[in-house]
This record gives structure tokens, sequence and C-alpha cells, in this order.
């Protein structure tokens, strides 16, 4: 992290993500696709893993510099709703909870604010654009931020626009009780039938699952659309298991149609899974007399912590089975079993696969998962490291590295933030007492934590 920090101090303060080897920034983030206007992405997401590993100088540079200098852009500007609300709101407001600092959540409030006129623009066209796109994941998944935010400041607009979206998100689900992938935002409606796990969906039902935790085990709406979600998953077939019967995988599901491979963002799921059942199997254990539990049995329970296990396990394999010991982006499964094809291999340090292992190991204590993370820390050392950073790789399989030339914000705000966790102590940001969010940013949960007391978060619901 150090090594990370200090090359982006001393060389691109204030600027969003860094080229590692030609030693310049990123005018253009190729995930936010903000413009150069001091949105300091680096800064903002890497605030709260300061904080985590007690750098109390780097940080107090940080924070001064984010009230001071920060700004956002103007409302005409194009941005990317969820990522300037995960990354950006959302890192903010951990850092506000881990400090109590009124000032960053002030910085937070006034961003959100400044969304307000962006909310159905997620692909950056005009509000009265005959026809634009939007996936699931842009629409559904920052209610976590949008409760937390309205909460802490009494401003219900955040919150209201939150329920006001999953409503009529719910409302639009398939006979089945699941979602496709891409929504029509002026029609409201599905552009086609496609159901994955992926980029594109997958932290929608991140979101619901987390929700219900956030709200200390009463949002019962959002668990329950979660629950019909993973079932909806298995009766569409996007639960597989290879031929030879040695892999389980998450792959996508089109008018009916599987394919053999699986994004390697799905590899976030195993960890969901997992505090799925740790939760549900709470409330098992009390003998919750919520109506759902009796549908959702103890054979359920065991049989997503069966997946949970296979799965992480699958994307461990995935890893250790290039030649540099790191994930593809997609993993293949055809009849060769080679994992990645020319097609489809680069890595980029994004967290999915080490956020599994950090649930995975908090909530199992099975040694082997601190082995795959610290697998995962020798292959960055000897593909990735610079004295200026880490960067990604354009191909996994090759002997002869090369670079992407690319350090992204979310390298410091998620996967450094997780690889230290599973080598920390239980109670350092406990999942009794904590959510992560879609960018890996700790929000409290309410009435678990003194940054989110009972009095703060017994707030309105608007369906």
């Amino acid at each position: 992290m150090l090594r990370c920090w200090r090359a982006y101090s001393n060389k691109h303060w204030g600027r969003n993500d860094i080229r590692i080897r030609s030693d310049s920034f990123r005018r253009i983030n190729l995930d936010f696709h903000y413009p150069d206007s001091n949105q300091s992405l680096t800064i903002v997401d890497a605030l709260d893993t300061l904080l985590l590993m007690n750098l109390k100088e780097e940080y107090q540079i940080a924070r001064e510099w984010i009230l001071k200098n920060f700004s956002f852009i103007d409302s005409d500007q194009v941005v990317p709703i969820l990522p300037t609300i995960t990354n950006l709101v959302g890192g903010l407001l951990s850092s506000f909870a881990i400090t109590g600092d009124i000032g960053l959540l002030r910085k937070a409030h006034r961003i959100a604010s400044k969304l307000s006129n962006l909310f159905f623009i997620p692909n950056g066209k005009k509000p009265n654009a005959e026809f634009y796109e939007a996936s699931l994941a842009d629409l559904g998944s920052f209610y976590l931020e949008f409760k937390y935010l309205s909460d802490m400041t009494g401003d219900w607009r955040f919150q209201k626009r939150a329920f006001q979206i999953r409503s009529k998100l719910l409302l639009m689900r398939t006979e089945n009780n699941t979602f496709y992938a891409n929504i029509n935002v002026k029609k409201c409606d599905w552009i086609n039938q496609l159901m994955t796990t992926g980029k594109a969906t997958g932290r929608f039902y991140d979101c619901l699952l987390k929700s219900f935790i956030q709200s200390n085990n009463t949002d019962y709406s959002a668990l329950k659309w979660f629950l019909f979600s993973v079932l909806g998953m298995e009766s569409n077939r996007m639960i597989m298991r290879t031929e030879s019967g040695d892999f389980l995988y998450l792959t996508e599901s089109k008018f009916g149609h599987n394919n053999q491979f699986m994004e390697h963002y799905s590899c976030f799921v195993p960890g969901l899974l997992k505090i799925a059942v740790k939760h549900l199997q709470k409330l098992w254990d009390q003998n919750h007399q919520y109506f759902l539990m009796n549908e959702f049995n103890r054979k359920i329970l065991e049989r997503m912590d069966s997946i949970a296990a296979d799965l992480v396990e699958t994307c461990f394999h995935a890893y250790n089975s290039t030649y540099s010991k790191l994930g593809a982006d997609f993993f293949y499964f055809g009849e060769s079993m080679h994992f990645t094809q020319p097609e489809g291999t680069f890595n980029d340090l994004s967290p999915e696969y080490i956020e599994s292992l950090f649930y995975m190991w908090r909530l199992t204590k099975d040694p082997k998962y601190r082995q795959y993370a610290w697998s995962y820390v020798q292959a960055i050392k000897n593909q990735s490291e610079t004295e200026n950073g880490y960067f990604g790789i354009f191909n996994v399989n090759n002997k002869r590295t090369i670079s992407n030339d690319y350090q992204p914000s979310f390298f410091l705000g998620a996967t450094l933030k997780y690889l230290y966790l599973i080598f920390s102590n239980d109670a350092v940001f406990s999942l009794d007492r904590w959510i992560f969010n879609a960018a890996g940013h700790p929000l409290p949960i309410c009435d678990k934590n003194d940054a989110y007391p009972l009095k703060s978060c017994t707030s309105k619901f608007y369906f």
C-alpha cells in the first residue's frame, strides 16, 4: 500500500488512476469515464484503506486535501452513476463512519445532491434521447449508500429515490422471479433476456442481501428477492458443473441457452453466498417466524454453503492454472478445460476473487483461504510490481509480462483492503458490525455499530 500511495502522492497527486510505467496519469479512467477534473478517485477510494492500515499521516494529508480541494463535476457533464455512488459517495461515507468526521459526510452529501439530475442517464445519453440502455447493476446497486446518507443527514430524497428504483425493478421481474441484465430506461422494459451474475447484474443481488443485513434483519423485501434470485439462478441453469464434475461455475443464460464460460467478476458470488448463509443460519437458529424461512429450508441453506465452497475453488484453480497465477477476465469450461482462451486473458487487479477469500476465511477459518490469498500476493509481486506501484497485465498466460500500464483506484480501495483484512484479526471491521459495499467500502450495520445507532436508522420505507 505504501509503495502505491507514495508513488501516487509524489507524482500524480489529485489525479484519477495512474499509468505506472509511463509515469503519467490517466486522463480518462477506462471503468469510470470521468473527465480529468480533480475527481481524485485514488485519494477517495483509498481513504478508508489508509485508516484501516493505521497510516495516520497519509490519511490526514488526504483528508485535508479532500476537504479543501475536492470538487465534483458540473451537472451538465456525463458521469457513470453506479461507480460515482459506490466509490466516491461510498468511500466518503465509510471514512465518515470510521472517524465521525462531519466534513466527509458533507462532501458525500454534496456529490449525491449533484447527481439528482443524472439518475436515469447511466450510459451518458441525454434524458430526451429516444433510447438508452442501463444495466440492472447501474440502477439497483446503490441502496446501501443512499440509505445511510439519508439516515445521517435527514435528507430523505436519497433513500426515497433508491426505494422507488428498487420497487420499479421488482415489478419488472420475470415470471420465475429473476431479472435480466439490461433495461430500456425510457420504456422501463428489458432489452434482452440475458441473465448473468457478472458485471451487468451481480451487484444488484449483492445489494439486496446487504440491504437486509444493513437494516439489522428488518428489510424482509430485500431478503425475499435475494433468495428468489438465488433459486432462479439454479432453475435457469446459471449454476453449472463441468462434464468431468470437477468444477462448478456461474454462466450466462440468454433465451434459454447457456454458455460454457464464467466472468471473473462473478468470483465475488461465493463470498456473497457465504455471508448469506451466516445470517440465514442465525435466523434459523433463533426459530425466526418470518414466513420465508419455512420455504427456504435447511437443505437450501446447505446447498448455498456447498455452492459457495465449490465456486471459490473454481476461481482458485482458474488463477492457479495460468502461467502468471493470475486469473483472466473470463474462465472457459470446454472439453480442453484450459480456463483461458486467446480472447479475455487480461487481469486488471480487480478484487472479486480476493473479496470472496476474505469472507470464506472469516466465516470458516479454513487456513487454505489464507494460503490462496498469499499465492495471489506472490503472483502480483512477481508479475505486476514496480517501484511506482502495480499494473494489470494483458495476457495471464504469456511468459513475458505485457503491462497494461494502469493502476486502478479500486486496487487500493478494495483489493489491498481485502488482502489486509484476510491477515487481520476478526475484530477489524467485524462482520457483525460492518458490511462492505460494491466498491469494498465498509458501512455500519444499524444498531450494531456506534456509527449507526438505532435512533438514526428507524427511517421510512417508501414501497
